[in-house]
């Protein structure tokens, strides 16, 4: 992993969890914060999809960041190199490089 490639600086977060009132898990809340990581991106596709009548775009990105313990499929990222409101990504995937040195992230971004 060439350092000097990880321009983007993300943020990652844990899905919003909590208790109903019969003590069952759901995701009720906000996300929460997990960490920050700069990556590397490299976009691999896009398309538009038809979802309820509305047309959207779908982007999906791979990042290569250093190994995060815990990180998993349930979290989110967020691209906040140009500022806080960046783009939302869904990961979808995640790929160890090497003996945890580092991995790839599959994410999907969509616009409305």
């Amino acid at each position: 992993m060439d350092p000097g490639k990880m321009d983007r600086l993300l943020k990652i977060e844990s899905p919003p969890t909590g208790q109903n009132t019969y003590g069952e898990v759901e995701a009720t809340g906000a996300w929460t914060f997990f960490c920050n990581a700069w990556a590397e991106k490299r976009d691999v596709g896009g398309r538009e999809v038809l979802a309820d009548g509305v047309r959207l775009g779908e982007v999906t990105a791979v990042f290569r960041i250093w190994y995060l313990p815990g990180l998993s499929a349930q979290h989110r990222l967020t691209d906040i190199t140009d500022g806080a409101g960046g783009a939302v990504y869904d990961v979808v995937n995640i790929k160890e490089l090497g003996r945890k040195e580092g991995m790839e992230v599959l994410a999907k971004r969509r616009d409305g």
